[in-house]
């Protein structure tokens, strides 16, 4: 007989991956629209202050559930004298910075813009190598030959001028690798998402939800709180950079099966295992996913909106937002004492 506890949590984590799913097709779709109907639609104004928002629920849920849960976790079942969840949870966000700080320097905008604009200069064209309108018989003025001017080179010969102008052959042509130079800096933000979806993922998928619905619920939260923003702004970056609307959507499905893989993932694992080990796995994966919470609460989300946000009240509104997010979390934390 099925018992009550695999019921629920199986209702639990099939509600869990049909919510995520859901709101990352509507977050990346939003920009593909936007993009198809040419619209001129503001939503990156409200960016920060919604993200400082989710930056307090990615902090909350991290600091004050899962890191707490998983680290007793792992003291039961590994080492109640070193504190290996704090470890685990310290290596993964030092991890996540450092993938950043490495890999993002060498894809940088600026670097990318500037292979982007590299054109071939041609040497200034003298005077007496340009030909002045002339005019015939009937009085009309000929113009000069087209795109004499901006391509010669006083040692060009007039013959050659027709060749460079008129054969397409002579036109430099991007090979594939300036192509897809652009979508460097957008293919690093890919990977950096599906690792932080990922481990995330696992841990919700190691989580109880029968026994510790507090924990799912805050995991949950705060995952819901920046999938859908997450999905929109990695769909903005592909079609900033010149992927069409279709390739796009396939970046955005495959990034939306990325935290589902993960719950299956913890799934398997947590009922693979019995006794200490099952403690332990969920314990490394409770704080694995705190240490990419505090990434993407500290780093991603609310130091790079205050950093690149202008005025001094606009700043203040998001520590705000940040500070009702952690609040939010810990409202949880209360109703749970209770």
């Amino acid at each position: 007989m099925v018992s009550a506890e695999s019921v629920v949590n199986v209702v639990w984590s099939v509600g869990v991956i049909a919510a995520i799913l859901a709101i990352a097709a509507v977050g990346g779709a939003f920009p593909v629209g936007v993009d198809l109907l040419k619209s001129r639609v503001r939503i990156d104004v409200l960016f920060p202050f919604l993200n400082s928002l989710s930056a307090g629920i990615f902090l909350g849920g991290g600091l004050l559930h899962l890191l707490p849960e998983g680290s007793m976790m792992c003291s039961a079942a590994i080492n109640d004298h070193f504190p290996v969840g704090a470890a685990c949870c310290t290596v993964v966000f030092i991890f996540m910075v450092a993938v950043e700080a490495i890999l993002v320097p060498h894809h940088s905008h600026a670097a990318i813009e500037r292979k982007e604009s590299a054109t071939v200069v041609y040497p200034t064209v003298s005077e007496s190598s340009v030909q002045p309108d002339v005019e015939n018989d009937s009085g009309d003025v000929q113009p000069e030959r087209k795109g004499s001017a901006s391509v010669l080179s006083p040692s060009v010969s007039e013959s050659s001028v027709l060749s460079v102008v008129e054969d397409d052959t002579d036109v430099v042509q991007p090979d594939l690798k300036t192509r897809l130079a652009p979508l460097a800096t957008p293919a690093v933000l890919f990977f950096a998402l599906i690792f932080h979806s990922f481990v995330a993922g696992l841990g919700m998928g190691v989580i109880d939800f029968y026994s510790d619905w507090v924990a799912g619920a805050a995991m949950l939260a705060a995952i819901l709180s920046h999938k859908g923003f997450a999905a929109m702004a990695l769909a903005s970056a592909f079609l900033n950079k010149g992927l069409n609307a279709l390739w796009t959507l396939g970046v955005i499905a495959a990034f939306s099966l990325v935290t589902p893989a993960g719950i299956v993932t913890g799934i398997v694992l947590k009922t693979a295992t019995a006794g200490p080990n099952r403690t332990a796995i969920t314990g490394l994966g409770l704080t694995a996913s705190a240490g990419t919470f505090l990434y993407v609460g500290i780093v991603e989300l609310l130091v790079d909106g205050l950093k690149h946000h202008g005025t001094v009240w606009g700043k203040v509104a998001m520590v705000g937002l940040a500070l009702a997010g952690v609040g939010v979390m810990g409202a949880l934390c209360l109703v749970h004492s209770e």
